[in-house]
């Protein structure tokens, strides 16, 4: 769709786009500068929120050695999924914090991928891992995946950093993410400038300028995880 959109936009068309992976490398735009056609918008961080996450996880829990993430097919992942980058970074950044990645790559995709996680998730045993990751583009993305993901971190007692406040009001611990309404307002932004007369080419591709820490202190303390006031004190919400 996004490259259709790019068709249309060297036309006649203005797109202002939210949150997508590496448009430049995609060749949506020429460059993050200028676009060098009808397209700008905002460009996600999905690597920096990722490495972010770990980094966070570490200060929740020192003890933490293996990270567990769940893949989907790779023959499932298709440009803009921002999965493989991340898993990248995940793996560089890592062992700057002792710790390593552990990933569950599921057989089925699509309306077949919960009953595949499900399967995954029950075959995960006390010690296999010491935290559950969701990042961009996993095996999660699929309706409510992140459900199953959550409910085998509850079982394990494991600390659970996820991508959305709403995961951390079903049972995650933390979530660090960009904020999807924050998005829709920068874009209106851009959109209103195009309207008064700029140029997509003319308007640089943006980064989220919102991110957004919430908490879960009651799965914290369940799981017997003391949340450290570094967190506690720039946290958005705090679930309790």
């Amino acid at each position: 769709l996004m490259y259709e959109a790019t068709r249309l936009a060297n036309k006649s068309i203005p797109i202002v786009f939210t949150n997508v992976n590496a448009p430049d490398k995609l060749v949506i735009v020429a460059s993050l500068r200028s676009s060098g056609n009808n397209v700008t918008g905002i460009r996600n961080e999905a690597i920096l929120i990722t490495t972010k996450k770990l980094e966070f996880l570490r200060q929740l829990d020192r003890s933490v050695k293996k990270v567990g993430i769940f893949a989907p097919p790779p023959e499932s992942i298709v440009p803009p999924n921002a999965f493989p980058e991340a898993v990248d970074a995940l793996k560089k950044t890592a062992p700057q914090f002792n710790m390593e990645i552990v990933v569950y790559t599921l057989k089925a995709a699509g309306e077949k991928s919960p009953a595949e996680l499900q399967k995954v998730a029950d075959a995960v045993e006390s010690g296999d891992v010491d935290a559950i990751m969701i990042i961009s583009g996993d095996a999660t993305s699929f309706q409510d995946n992140a459900k199953i993901v959550i409910a085998l971190a509850r079982r394990l007692k494991l600390p659970t950093v996820v991508t959305s406040l709403r995961d951390v009001e079903a049972g995650a611990l933390l979530n660090y993410n960009h904020v999807p309404p924050d998005l829709g307002r920068q874009a209106a932004v851009m959109a209103d400038k195009i309207f008064k007369g700029t140029k997509p080419s003319d308007i640089p591709i943006e980064t989220p300028r919102k991110f957004e820490l919430n908490v879960n202190v009651k799965v914290a303390r369940e799981i017997g995880i003391v949340i450290p006031n570094t967190i506690l004190a720039i946290a958005d919400k705090k679930i309790e």
